[in-house]
């Protein structure tokens, strides 16, 4: 960790938490919701098959997206440098699913960010510790 200061870590464990708890904002009721959405569910990596990205509610608009500020936060306990979280969530019917730099899969509530379950992946004898498995670019998550 040559080089790296714990700004660095900062940055690295806060983005991903702040881009979670910001992406909450859109499957929590709020008073700036200003019709009742059809569907609240992101069930696909970029919400649907296209990868659009796109949700059809008018939830954030130019005259309001000056009040965000995160709904909660929530904290996966990877301090790992080389295990970054690069995922987005799936959410469907209130529940957010995300994983971790080490493959750990967690069921959060979407609206307080609430752990309902986690499920860490069997570690079997044959395979090295998770700390010497890098492979390129470290031991990414991308979801």
């Amino acid at each position: 960790m040559k080089g790296k200061t714990l700004a660095d870590l900062s940055i690295r464990v806060g983005l991903p938490t702040l881009i979670v708890g910001l992406l909450a904002l859109w499957v929590m009721p709020s008073g700036l919701l200003a019709t009742t959405p059809t569907n609240l569910n992101w069930p696909n990596y970029g919400n649907d098959l296209h990868n659009t990205r796109f949700q059809d509610v008018d939830l954030i608009n130019r005259s309001n997206v000056k009040n965000l500020a995160p709904a909660w936060v929530f904290h996966t306990k990877v301090l790992d440098p080389l295990g970054e979280l690069q995922v987005a969530p799936i959410v469907i019917d209130g529940r957010m699913f995300v994983t971790d730099g080490h493959d750990n899969v967690f069921a959060l509530d979407a609206a307080t960010g609430k752990k309902i379950w986690a499920y860490e992946p069997l570690k079997t004898d044959d395979m090295p510790p998770i700390e010497q498995m890098i492979v390129c670019c470290g031991r990414n998550n991308k979801g």
